[in-house]
């Protein structure tokens, strides 16, 4: 079911008045998700210059995990606390494993400062990347949601 839901989703095969269940709809966003966030970080980490790379990485790491809790919303309304617990692990655990050492928290640079280890405006460039990254989060979610997979991302 979940399969045939997908394979009509990323084909253009399901019509404006139809939508697939809410798991499916769940599953395919979390998919887009990791499956861009993965393909831009591998690019970055190859095409990127050095200076370059560190911030884009971790404008890559901030929009994917914001972007991951949009979704998480929807999960627990429609699924409860289990399986919200569920996304989020399988989320932490596919950024841990795929940010390439970039993080998406701006406690992260601040500590770093603290720490002395960046000075004040290298921090500070680093939290204001992750504002902004965080901004385009909602402009990624609303992309996704614009394949009405069900009504909730319709009127969103």
């Amino acid at each position: 079911m979940v399969f045939r839901d997908v394979t009509r989703v990323l084909m253009g095969q399901l019509p404006a008045e139809e939508f697939v269940e809410p798991y499916s709809a769940s599953f395919l966003y979390l998919l887009i998700t990791m499956a861009t966030g993965y393909t831009l970080r591998a690019i970055n980490q190859k095409i990127s210059p050095e200076p370059v790379k560190t911030y884009v990485g971790i404008f890559l790491a901030t929009v994917e995990m914001c972007a991951y809790f949009f979704e998480d919303n929807f999960i627990f309304k429609n699924f409860g606390s289990v399986a919200l617990f569920v996304a989020v692990v399988v989320e932490c655990f596919i950024a841990n494993r795929t940010f390439f050492g970039h993080s998406e928290n701006p406690c992260h640079a601040f500590t770093q400062f603290l720490e002395k280890q960046i000075s004040v405006t290298e921090a500070l460039i680093r939290i204001g990347i992750q504002f902004l990254a965080g901004l385009a989060s909602y402009r990624f979610a609303r992309m996704v949601w614009s394949l009405d997979m069900v009504p909730d991302h319709r009127e969103r």
